[in-house]
Order: structure tokens, then C-alpha cells, then sequence
């Protein structure tokens, strides 16, 4: 078994002239008309023709603290045992370990996209030499940059696919020219003082929105808001009342308040009558509108309730509470109270108090 002479060109000033040979420590190919077949001991390693080649390189004998800054420069140079049909190479680099005894195309490794392409092989006994250092700097870099060692994959070009070629491997013993690679060194001085600042780029372009994320969970529920009362109340009206023969068009007193339409309220009034001299009757309602002629009192659909209709007589005083619970229409509520005679110039004093709560806050 053949070993790999790995050059080193070292600029280290204190390793000047110091070379490290390594050798490789696998190498294989792979077919896919053979997908199950091992050439981990072949002496050639096949390319093109559904064949490619794996290598993988030994770096434990280079410096242990070596770092991507390091590699000054880095090829790869391998030897071309027959060129069956001309054309180029990919170089890729392996993305996970393999075995050099197990390795067949059918559990073959994933390689990533060629660093070097079309790469020209023309001749048979040439070497064919390809500039590899950033992927060898990727492969002693840092934690975060770094990329593991898997070696690399050479392939027939994607540009000349029909590129059919064989190169020596490490167990070649008829010309024993297996691959290697030169990698030059330099060392890094001293860091230098911080530079300064540069100007601040221009603003780049807004990115795509993100997905709208889903509701958030309920909110404890607010404190109420402050429920407005409205009211108004008329004291103490004195008004006549001429003799009527049948209880028609009474003279009619409204306490009335504007409130907002198309809201439910709690009504709560309060009627208060006397009557001075002569007798008669007193009707009294919590209405939705104003009440102030026959018609209006005959149309019950305005009362709520139905209206209360009670006598009185000289001297009497009476007071009836009225409570509803109704809907503004047109943005009035009131308390109609209406009265009639049963004989002449009977003198009256009334008082009308009315309060109307909205419901839309009121917590039960």
C-alpha cells in the first residue's frame, strides 16, 4: 500500500523549511452499473461512465493550532493512468464519512455542488493539478466555519459528461503515482490596532411580513362604564278643567326627556295630583312619545303600560308610581298625565317626575 506525500511550503518564521508528509488515508470508486460492488482495494480509481471517485485526505499531522488563516494555498494534483475519452472533471466536496472497504453506490455518500469545474484531462501518464483552498480552509476552520474532512469526489464534468478516465489510487503498484496535495502555510503576525468605523451602508429592502400569528387569549373583562340617568319633572302645574260629557280630549301635562334612540330603558315616574274644587278623573302613563291630544290617548300602542285612568273628588290628592321597561323611539320618553271635569271649573295642581336608566351597561 502506497503512501501520500502531502508537501508543505512553510512561510512560519519559526518553521521555515519544516515539511510534514501525510498519506491518504482512503480512496475508492463507485458504479452505479455495479451498485453493490466494493473497490476499496482497486489499484485504479474509475471516473465517467456512471463511475466517480472518493478520496480522503489525513490531516493529523499538521499542526495542531492551525487555522483557516493559515492555508496560504492549497491543490490537489492527481495522475491520469489512461484517458479512454478526454474531457473535464467536477470536484465536489463529500458531505458524511464513508468507508474505504464498504463504500458502494448504493450507500454512497451525498457530495455537495463542484468547487472546481470542468477541470480539462486530456492525456494519459499526466497529472492534473487543481486549486482546492478554500475547501481545505473550510476543513481546518473554526468552529462555526468549519466543514468536516469527508474528503472529495471527482466525477466526469456536467459540461462533458461523456468524460471517461482512470487515475492511479494509493494501491497502484505498475506506476504507484497516487494523489496528493501541496498546501503552502503562512503564519499571522501580530494583530494590529482596531481601524475605524466605516460608514454605515445604505438601509436594505423590507422583508416579507411574517405569517400573522393566532389570537391572543381573552382579556379579563373591563370595568363598566357609568350608567347615565336621564330625568326632568314638572311641579305643582295648576290648570282648569271645563265640563265634559264623556271622558274625550282631556287637557293633557307632559314631563318628557330626550334620550338616544334605538335604546332600552328602565322607566321610572312618579304622578302627583290634587284637586282644589269639583270632581273628576285623571288618566296617567309612562309613554314613547309625547301624549297631548285624543288621538295620541287613544293610541295605546304608546303607552307602556296601559294606561291607569282613577277618579278624584274635591279636596282628594292622590300619587301613582309608574315603572316600564321600554325602547326610545325618535329619542323621546316621557310621563303624560291627562285630566277631565265631571262638572265645571274644577282647579287642578299636578307634579310629573320621570328617570329613565339605559340598560346597555348595567351588570346583573
Amino acid at each position: 500500500m502506497k503512501k501520500l506525500t502531502l508537501t508543505l511550503a512553510l512561510v512560519l518564521s519559526p518553521l521555515a523549511g519544516w515539511a510534514n508528509t501525510v498519506g491518504v488515508s482512503a480512496d475508492s470508486y463507485i458504479s452505479s452499473s455495479n451498485p453493490t460492488l466494493n473497490f476499496g482495494n482497486g489499484t485504479t480509481l474509475n471516473i465517467g461512465g456512471g463511475n466517480s471517485a472518493l478520496i480522503l485526505f489525513d490531516f493529523s499531522s499538521l499542526p495542531s493550532d492551525i487555522v483557516d488563516s493559515n492555508i496560504q494555498k492549497a491543490t490537489l494534483t492527481v495522475f491520469v493512468n489512461k484517458a479512454f475519452t478526454s474531457g473535464g472533471l467536477d470536484i465536489s466536496p463529500v458531505l458524511r464519512g464513508w468507508s474505504e472497504s464498504a463504500v458502494t453506490y448504493n450507500n454512497r455518500p451525498g457530495v455537495g455542488g463542484p468547487f472546481q469545474r470542468n477541470v480539462p484531462v486530456t492525456a494519459s501518464g499526466s497529472y492534473v493539478t487543481v486549486d482546492i483552498t478554500s475547501l481545505v480552509r473550510q476543513w481546518v476552520g473554526e468552529v462555526g466555519e468549519k466543514l468536516d474532512n469527508n474528503g472529495v469526489a471527482i466525477s466526469a464534468a456536467l459540461a462533458q459528461p461523456n468524460t471517461v478516465v482512470s487515475l492511479d489510487s494509493k494501491e497502484s503498484t505498475s506506476t504507484s503515482h497516487p494523489p496528493f496535495l501541496e498546501v503552502t502555510l503562512v503564519s499571522e503576525g501580530p494583530p494590529g490596532p482596531q481601524g475605524p468605523q466605516g460608514l454605515q451602508g445604505a438601509q436594505g429592502p423590507r422583508g416579507p411580513a411574517g405569517i400573522a400569528g393566532g389570537p391572543g387569549p381573552q382579556g379579563p373583562q373591563g370595568v363598566p362604564g357609568p350608567v347615565i340617568a336621564y330625568h326632568n319633572e314638572i311641579k305643582n302645574e295648576f290648570f282648569s278643567v271645563s265640563y265634559r260629557e264623556s271622558p274625550s280630549d282631556p287637557l293633557v301635562i307632559v314631563s318628557q326627556i330626550a334620550v338616544p334612540s334605538d335604546t332600552t330603558y328602565l322607566v321610572l315616574g312618579q304622578v302627583q295630583t290634587t284637586v282644589n274644587s269639583g270632581n273628576g278623573y285623571v288618566f296617567c302613563a309612562i309613554t314613547t312619545g309625547i301624549i297631548n291630544s285624543v288621538s295620541d290617548r287613544t293610541t295605546i300602542s304608546k303607552y307602556v303600560p296601559q294606561p291607569i285612568v282613577l277618579s278624584v273628588t274635591n279636596g282628594s290628592s292622590i300619587s301613582i308610581p309608574l315603572h316600564a321597561v321600554v325602547t326610545a323611539e325618535n329619542g323621546e320618553l316621557s310621563i303624560s298625565c291627562g285630566e277631565n271635569a265631571t262638572q265645571n271649573a274644577a282647579v287642578v295642581g299636578t307634579s310629573l317626575y320621570i328617570t329613565a336608566i339605559p340598560l346597555t351597561n348595567v351588570q346583573y
